[in-house]
């Protein structure tokens, strides 16, 4: 049974931690959230690497926090707790992939409508532009 998948970010939840743009991302897959509902990470570092990853076809995405990951292959969508396999689930990797990009617009939009410094998120809005490139050659 293929499930819903869709990325998260809360983004009144965005802050500038020490240094990074940390906030509530999150991956619900079907009822399952993951790594957890609201968990905080680094929010421009793992949406800058995750559309290069998008942009290369390696569907690997890792989380900053923590030892988390979940791969893409074919429809399956692997959730990894310390590197290891947790559960496998079939999704549409489509809508996973719109989820991400639409996420990552989303939240440079309102880095930029909120005063952050550009600096702090440079490499996600070149990687997110790049994307946007790429899929127009």
């Amino acid at each position: 049974m293929m499930l819903q998948v869709e990325l998260r970010i809360d983004v009144s939840t965005i802050e500038w931690n020490a240094g990074f743009i940390t906030g509530n991302v999150y991956l619900q897959v079907g009822d399952q959230c993951f790594p957890t509902k609201g968990w905080t990470d680094n929010i421009a570092l793992v949406l800058a690497w995750w559309l290069d990853n998008i942009a290369t076809k390696e569907w690997d995405f890792f989380f900053m926090q923590g030892s988390y990951a979940f791969t893409a292959i074919h429809s399956q969508l692997h959730l990894l707790a310390n590197y290891k396999a947790q559960s496998t689930v079939v999704v549409d990797l489509d809508i996973l992939y719109t989820s991400i990009v639409t996420r990552a617009q989303e939240v440079i939009q309102y880095l930029y409508a909120n005063g952050y410094n550009q600096d702090d998120f440079a490499d996600l809005e070149a990687s997110y532009n790049r994307l946007k490139q790429d899929r127009l050659a």
